[in-house]
């Protein structure tokens, strides 16, 4: 019998919660980037689930802040390069309801 490989790839927070090192990321990049503080977690509420560049904006109208689509681009990637980072050095738990 031939074996059997596979990956599973979560990418919108099922396996594991990863909401609070995505806005950790989101809230370090618009400090380093953009020099915005006071963002916080609830920022992102409205851009939950709608991808990467409306999870940025909707923070970012929140603080008053018109993103360019040259921002956004910029901003999510390196939100990207923050939350691999910070993943690679923390442990997530998966969530209670898998098995």
């Amino acid at each position: 019998m031939a074996k059997l490989y596979g990956l599973i790839f979560d990418v919108d927070g099922v396996i594991a919660d990863t909401e609070g090192v995505n806005a950790q990321a989101s809230i370090a990049m618009f400090e380093e980037l953009f020099g915005l503080k006071g963002i916080v977690r609830a920022d992102f509420e409205k851009g939950l689930g709608r991808g990467a560049a409306a999870y940025v904006r909707a923070a970012a109208e929140i603080h008053g802040f018109n993103m360019t689509d040259e921002q956004v681009a910029e901003a999510t990637a390196m939100r990207q390069e923050k939350f691999l980072a910070i993943l690679a050095e923390v442990s997530i738990d998966r969530l209670p309801r898998l098995v």
